[in-house]
């Protein structure tokens, strides 16, 4: 009876264990705006463009980097969707005053981002957003584990200043995803169910 019980936990054990490693390895982080950062854009249909190309899922991790004192990120509900097209934030979700400001995408839907100082909403400086629960692209392979070890470590960004070039210059585009998390959540899973088997055994 106790064999039957413990072969139950273990293999409950491994079965939460994948589904972390799976949430763990299939978040991304977004460097809202890329290099430009969080600030009043040159081309009010900045942050637009740069969420056209992308596919925001539950689990998702927005860092806003801005000059802290003279920016912020309002965030207002699908409700008040009328406060974001006015740019009126008296009413927000939230508001971080602190860069670099991360924000997991924890719900589905319609999220919409906002600066509430002064008229930089109305100049641009607001992102509208869709988060959908999975991605729907077939997953990628999981990469090697000397893929993980080689791949250099991400970089820091440092919060741009407020010189706003005259034109927006091409970026290229952000590194994918590191695998360092995906490495992280393999290793502990693997170390977690070493000493499951060896508590049984």
């Amino acid at each position: 009876m106790a064999v039957g019980f413990n072969r139950t936990a273990i293999l409950l054990l491994l079965l939460l264990m994948a589904a972390a490693s799976w949430q763990c390895s299939s978040a991304a982080t977004y460097t809202v705006g890329d290099a430009l950062g969080w600030t009043v854009p040159p081309i009010s249909t900045v942050y637009s463009e740069w969420a056209s190309d992308k596919t925001f899922v539950v689990g998702d991790i927005l860092v806003f980097n801005f000059v802290n004192e003279r920016h912020d990120v309002t965030e207002v509900t699908e409700v008040t969707k009328g406060s974001y097209n006015s740019c009126n934030g008296s009413n927000p979700i939230s508001v971080e005053t602190k860069s670099p400001a991360r924000i997991t995408l924890a719900s589905t839907g319609d999220h919409h981002f906002m600066c509430s100082f002064l008229s930089h909403c109305n100049d641009g400086q607001k992102l509208s957003i869709t988060v959908r629960a999975t991605s729907s692209s077939a997953p990628s392979p999981s990469p090697s584990l000397t893929a993980g070890l080689t791949a250099p470590p991400p970089s820091i960004a440092t919060p741009p200043s407020d010189n706003i070039p005259s034109t927006l210059s091409p970026t290229t585009a952000p590194p994918p995803p590191s695998t360092a998390t995906s490495l992280r959540a393999s290793t502990f899973s693997t170390s977690i169910l070493a000493v499951v088997v060896a508590l049984v055994y």
